[in-house]
């Protein structure tokens, strides 16, 4: 028999993936950033405050998400409320 994956599971798991593709990107992103304000290089400081502010954006997302997948850890465990159930 094969086990299949809820929906609202499958759509975790491809959130998650999404979330972890983008801060992936955007901390590379961020390393280059920086290369370019210690060159001096114009618009570098203000192009790096932009993409700072997306990646506390995508932070929250990302914590909020991973809040989300500990919720449904805990639920395939059988952990209600702090308590496991048998």
């Amino acid at each position: 028999m094969t086990e299949k994956t809820p929906p609202e599971d499958a759509g975790l798991d491809a959130e998650i993936e999404q979330v972890r593709r983008t801060m992936t990107y955007l901390t590379k992103l961020l390393a280059l950033m920086e290369d370019e304000v210690m060159e001096g290089e114009p618009g570098a400081i203000k192009e790096a405050a932009k993409l700072l502010g997306e990646i506390r954006n995508w932070s929250k997302l990302a914590m909020e998400t991973e809040a989300r997948f500990e919720e449904r850890e805990k639920r395939r465990e059988g952990v209600v409320n702090g308590y496991g159930v048998s």
